[in-house]
């Protein structure tokens, strides 16, 4: 054993490597090591083997997608003999028949109208002890039906709509009686005399005696 070595040693039974055989492991164990593992080098926990390709597999499925739809960043109208144009046109007219679709939807629906509380007037309240503390002197006006302040003519037509036949007979019928006792009085009226004829007549009657 060499006594100038300083250090931990091989026991007298072992041979020391040379130089040659060094340089063949290093080599052996770079080869091996290059087979394994990719050319960039990883430092840290590694997925394993059969999740790498799943992830290089999903990475190439993606970097096509983005290939396919790399139309997708284009801005702008587009050449006449463009690759995509039939797609846009497509899509344009696709577009504009739903549209028109949703416009037919809003046509066929019902009129919007104000709701009754806007278009109505409220209610009569009471007084709730507010009002004159003696008894009425004359009758108070009928305001039971207050709907001709607020009528349109759309309304009117529907009121008019639901006018009993039989009441209308009715109507008609008190209307031509009053008619007809309006006649009488007048033709009676036309037989009296007034009071200046009457006295004129008098004066005649004098003179004449």
């Amino acid at each position: 054993m060499d006594k100038n070595i300083i250090g931990p040693a091989l026991p007298p039974g072992f041979k020391r490597a040379t130089s040659e055989e060094l340089s063949s492991i290093s080599e052996s164990t770079n080869d091996s090591q290059s087979e394994q593992e990719p050319t960039s080098e990883y430092y840290g926990p590694q997925l394993p083997p059969h999740l790498k390709q799943q992830d290089n597999s999903k990475s190439t499925r993606e970097n096509e997608e983005e290939n396919e739809d790399s139309s997708d960043g284009v801005f702008g109208p587009m050449p006449v003999d463009h690759k995509n144009s039939s797609e846009v046109q497509n899509a344009l007219e696709k577009r504009a028949l739903e549209i028109k679709l949703g416009y037919a939807q809003t046509d066929n629906s019902s009129i919007t109208e104000r709701e009754e509380w806007m278009t109505q007037l409220p209610e009569i309240g009471k007084n709730l002890g507010l009002g004159a503390r003696q008894f009425r002197k004359n009758p108070t006006a009928d305001f039971s039906d207050r709907s001709s302040w607020t009528d349109t003519p759309k309304s009117k037509e529907k009121k008019k709509a639901k006018v009993d036949p039989f009441k209308e007979v009715e109507i008609q019928e008190r209307d031509k009686e009053q008619g007809k006792i309006a006649e009488k009085f007048n033709k009676k009226r036309k037989k009296d005399k007034s009071l200046y004829e009457m006295h004129q007549d008098e004066l005649k009657k004098k003179a004449h005696d």
